[in-house]
């Protein structure tokens, strides 16, 4: 009797720690990509902030080149030139939506799961105080 107790509580254990595991896993691979999406994102953002330092620089050239002018038609024609390039790389940036915006929606389907999971525990599990820790932290974190 002794041990087919042990060997039912030995198969639950296996089974929820594959089951575990199995969600690590796709956890795990999950934060991957959003990691890339995220790096991808200040890569675009970065490589966008480069190009319209560039264009600034060109145009502060230009204009002290302007600036050198004696001639008030010469300076007035080449200032005209510039226009549309100058109110180009005048435009305010727009920074991307902020990170946190963005997870929300999968921290509530989380926090869902976790209480969830919480709900199906038996009221003897060990691990329950620890689903409504986590729980917690992500009640405070939506």
């Amino acid at each position: 009797m002794k041990r087919e107790t042990q060997m039912k509580i030995r198969g639950k254990y296996e089974a929820l720690r594959k089951c575990i595991e199995s969600e690590e896993r796709r956890v795990l691979q999950y934060l991957e990509s959003e990691k890339r999406r995220v790096t991808d994102d200040i890569e675009t953002t970065i490589s966008e902030l480069e190009n319209r330092k560039k264009d600034l620089e060109k145009a502060l050239a230009d204009l002290s080149d302007l600036l050198q002018q004696n001639k008030e038609v010469v300076f007035i024609q080449g200032l005209n030139s510039m226009e549309e390039r100058i109110k180009d790389v005048s435009e305010p940036f727009v920074p991307l939506a902020p990170v946190s915006d963005v997870n929300k929606s999968v921290l509530e389907k989380l926090a869902a799961w976790v209480q969830a999971m919480y709900v199906a525990a038996p009221q003897s599990d060990p691990q329950r105080n620890c689903l409504v820790t986590v729980c917690k932290y992500l009640q405070t974190r939506l």
